[in-house]
């Protein structure tokens, strides 16, 4: 979900439901919350979750994190 008060999500990835040894990449730009991942294994599960953090004098406010998404890759 959007939302316009936050200056950036953060995303979690990783084939361990319970998010052990996650990747995780950002997205800053506001106007979009779409982000395609690279690089990742083929026909295997994937676990994604996300969260919004906001910037206040230099210091991030992270929110809790979204429910967890299963994603299956294909080949």
């Amino acid at each position: 979900m959007k939302n316009n008060a936050a200056t950036g999500y953060e995303i979690q990835y990783c084939t361990n439901s319970s998010f052990k040894s996650p990747s995780k990449t950002t997205i800053t730009n506001k106007s979009s919350i779409t982000k395609t991942l690279s690089g990742l294994k083929g026909n295997t599960k994937y676990y994604v979750r996300m969260r919004t953090y906001t910037t206040v004098n230099g210091t991030k406010y992270y929110s809790g994190w979204s429910a967890t998404k299963t994603i299956t890759t294909k080949k």
